[in-house]
């Protein structure tokens, strides 16, 4: 579940602004904490600002702790 628009800009207020722009970023694409962990700059593509090449951001796996070791595997399909 999303938090309204007064629930997330009231988050955004509590934290620094380093971290905003992380919050801004899970708030606005929907992607998980893990998602984005496991993100590396092959995954973005900044496209060229028109409709035939957008923006994006290619999410194919998950950061994951398991007991003691780290791992990426792909992410859930779940909600």
């Amino acid at each position: 579940m999303f938090p309204s628009r007064t629930q997330a800009r009231f988050l955004l207020e509590q934290l620094d602004p380093r971290s905003q722009r992380l919050v801004r970023f899970l708030l606005g694409t929907g992607v998980r904490w893990g998602e984005a962990k496991a993100l590396q700059v092959k995954d973005f593509h900044a496209g060229d600002g028109t409709d035939l090449d957008p923006a994006y951001i290619h999410v194919h796996k998950t950061w994951k702790r398991l007991t003691k070791r780290k791992t990426t595997s792909a992410p859930d399909a779940k909600g």
